[in-house]
């Protein structure tokens, strides 16, 4: 009852913000997306399936980045709505809809690299 709690609502309200639209992004490409099981030996690999551009996804980062402003920008003038819920749609929504587009990209390039 001593303790001030409205002290940690930012740092929590940061925690959030930050791992909220991950969580989206990595249910999107775990869960939605056709053939995107994860290959564990791939992932240590350079130049490997999960490497796209010198080892980061822009896509990815960029739609992560966008999912935390969503969930400042909701936590700051819509507090009312919560952010949670909105911030990791917009991650998963964004990803799968990226991710439809550029899936047969990878495929091909899969294809091309077995050849």
């Amino acid at each position: 009852m001593t303790v001030p709690i409205t002290q940690y609502e930012h740092f929590l309200l940061l925690i959030g913000s930050v791992f909220v639209p991950l969580f989206g992004i990595l249910a999107a490409d775990y869960f939605l997306l056709p053939g995107r099981r994860y290959d564990v030996p791939e992932f240590y690999r350079p130049q490997g399936r999960y490497w796209y551009r010198e080892g980061l996804n822009p896509w990815g980062l960029l739609i992560w980045l966008l999912g935390v402003l969503t969930y400042q920008a909701i936590a700051r003038y819509l507090p009312w709505l919560g952010a949670s819920v909105p911030a990791f749609l917009f991650a998963l929504i964004v990803y799968f809809a990226l991710g439809k587009l550029f899936v047969k990209e990878d495929r091909n390039e899969l294809e091309r690299a077995s050849r």
